[in-house]
């Protein structure tokens, strides 16, 4: 057993967030270039100088020759004025300020609304990992209390054999209690990656819906006037009631100029199509995250590896450079009977572990085929390989090439333990800077059992890829 400093670096959460961590320039290039092609809008800091666009100069001043018109709206947080929102515009009427005042004003409500769910998720996810990193370093240390009882017992200990049994079923608790508190530093990252997947739809659903929520009160206001009109002249005759028609006549026709009712309409299906796109986005996500986790705790059931595969690469989406190309080469296999929570979680630290191993360019290949009475499932990366030496340790319980605090290393453990339980085997080919491929085996047959003991011990025999 390794000594016990380790320290999981989760970083400072609670403290002072700045413009450009609560609202990106990658947010803000896609929701501000051209605010619906009426203006032209940017962020300033308090102190005047632009942060968006990059290549601003933040002055109010002509365009093409034109006069402009402009808007300031501070962007608040913490009770704090931590940006200003501009909006500009040609000042083409005198009724054009009013039309960008309400924009920017709106504009200003939803990047403060973005900030604030930004600034609430940063804390969430923070909080967590430090729960966890407190819990994870607690249990280390009594970890290594245990190694060293354990060695003082062989020492002193009259009955070896006793004393040994006795030690063993303490760490072996110790290591299922760390076992889930690797399945929690999981949770962890895979909400923070969650988090930030439902936001991008969930902001823009926001803000469509803030948008409807006016026009329907402006369509509101206009029905209204035209159910007076109506009345006019269902129950009205004569010269008086011809002018009070005449008066809601250009009421209404004043009313339809001021709300620009022809871009209403087309505006209003244009938003509602893009809400339910959105909508539908994180449905999608809902549903990938409710099949990683499906309740089958008590029960096996037949699960195909090749949706376990593309359920669990769905929810490490947020781990995968933009650089890093994910293949998949799925033949026709049949069904396994097994715990779909357990599978997906082997595919998870094997996924996991190629990903983090490719790093910001390379690939990842999944293949899947049916070889005889097996199933076979192979993971091959492009990444740093592993070193010889190192590969007949990776199953081993808390062993681990990454850097101090970066890892457990029980995620290959539990993998090993769990394609055991199946009749299956898992296996590794690597060389540093070549990549690697993980093999697993699993005969098709029923009712097999989906636990085991953890057996510590060395890696299976190497299986082709």
């Amino acid at each position: 057993m390794t000594t016990m400093n380790e320290h999981i670096d989760m970083g400072e959460f609670d403290r002072e967030y700045s413009l450009a961590e609560l609202f990106p320039l990658s947010l803000a290039k896609v929701l501000l270039a051209d605010i619906n092609g009426r203006a032209a809008a940017s962020i300033l800091y308090p102190d005047g100088k632009v942060y968006y666009p990059a290549d601003g100069d933040g002055a109010d001043t002509e365009k093409n020759g034109q006069p402009t018109l402009a808007v300031r709206i501070d962007l608040i947080h913490e009770m704090e004025v931590i940006g200003r929102l501009r909006l500009t515009a040609p000042a083409e009427s005198t009724a054009e300020i009013t039309r960008l005042e309400r924009l920017a004003r709106f504009t200003a409500r939803w990047i403060v609304q973005i900030m604030d769910l930004t600034y609430r998720n940063r804390m969430t996810a923070g909080l967590h990992g430090q729960v966890v990193n407190e819990s994870y370093i607690a249990l280390k240390e009594k970890a290594d209390q245990l190694a060293l009882s354990e060695a003082r017992y062989r020492r002193l200990a009259t009955d070896l054999e006793i004393e040994v049994e006795k030690k063993t079923r303490e760490i072996r608790n110790t290591q299922l209690v760390l076992f889930q508190q690797e399945k929690m530093a999981a949770i962890g990252q895979l909400a923070a990656g969650m988090a930030h997947e439902i936001n991008n739809p969930i902001g823009f659903i926001i803000s469509n819906l803030n948008t409807l929520k006016g026009s329907t009160a402006e369509l509101v206001l206009l029905i209204t006037r035209y159910r007076k009109l109506a009345d006019l002249l269902i129950g009205q005759t004569g010269t008086a009631a011809a002018s009070q028609i005449k008066t809601q006549l250009t009421a209404i026709t004043q009313l339809i100029r001021e709300m620009d009712l022809d871009f209403v309409i087309e505006d209003t299906q244009s938003l509602i199509e893009e809400s339910l796109d959105g909508a539908k986005r994180v449905n999608i996500i809902v549903e990938n995250l409710r099949d990683f986790a499906h309740p089958s705790i008590e029960r096996t059931e037949s699960v195909n590896f090749n949706t376990c595969l593309d359920t669990t690469l769905a929810m490490l989406s947020s781990h995968v450079q933009p650089g890093v190309n994910v293949h998949r080469e799925y033949g026709d296999i049949p069904e396994i009977t097994c715990h779909l929570r357990e599978i997906n979680y082997v595919f998870f630290n094997i996924l996991k572990n190629a990903i983090q191993a490719v790093g910001h360019q390379g690939s990842v290949t999944l293949r899947t085929a049916e070889d005889g009475n097996h199933v076979v499932v192979a993971v091959t990366d492009t990444g740093v390989g592993i070193a010889e030496d190192d590969q007949a340790n990776i199953f081993d319980p808390f062993f681990t090439t990454r850097e101090v605090g970066d890892g457990t290393g029980l995620g290959l453990f539990h993998a090993y333990n769990s394609v055991k339980s199946l009749g299956g085997t898992i296996g590794v080919e690597s060389a540093p800077d070549r990549g690697s491929t993980f093999t697993i085996r699993i005969p098709v047959t029923d009712g097999v059992s989906a636990t085991a003991e953890p057996i510590p011990g060395s890696a299976p025999a190497t299986l082709g890829k």
